[in-house]
């Protein structure tokens, strides 16, 4: 016995109506999802409320390399808590924010000396509202890093 879903890694949500409850409910400490590797939720109807719940410590998710949050309304706060030091995505190498309105302040978490993350590979930064200055700081803090970002 047990669910099919334990042995899942890849899980693409684009565009769809899967919000905050949905995306709770996969993080949940009792969900089978424990072997997702990539997420991608581009597009789709998650928040802050959802980020945060992948983010948190019980958090199922936490085998998570890549995570696309792509064209969602998305604050500071959401990638304050994916780069906190108690965060259970270790692992995260990708990450995508294009077209979300996360600005220098949240980018910020990203380039601190405490930020959990251990060794991420990339960060989609493209039209956003990241200034070059403050990709420049998260390429300095990671300098394997690939940051796209729009020249601003």
């Amino acid at each position: 016995p047990g669910s099919a879903l334990k042995n899942l890694t890849t899980l693409m949500l684009q565009n769809t109506q899967v919000g905050d409850a949905g995306i709770t409910a996969l993080a949940a400490p009792a969900s089978p999802l424990k072997s997702l590797r990539d997420l991608n939720h581009m597009g789709s109807a998650v928040t802050d409320e959802g980020v945060l719940a992948i983010a948190a410590r019980d958090s199922a998710l936490a085998s998570l390399e890549s995570l696309d949050l792509g064209y969602l309304e998305l604050t500071d706060a959401s990638v304050r808590a994916l780069a906190a030091p108690q965060t259970p995505l270790k692992r995260l190498a990708k990450l995508g924010l294009l077209e979300t309105p996360v600005t220098d302040e949240g980018i910020a978490a990203l380039a601190a000396e405490d930020c959990g993350l251990t060794a991420p590979q990339s960060i989609d930064l493209q039209s956003t509202e990241v200034t070059r200055e403050a990709a420049d700081a998260v390429r300095r803090r990671w300098p394997k890093l690939a940051v796209f970002v729009d020249a601003r």
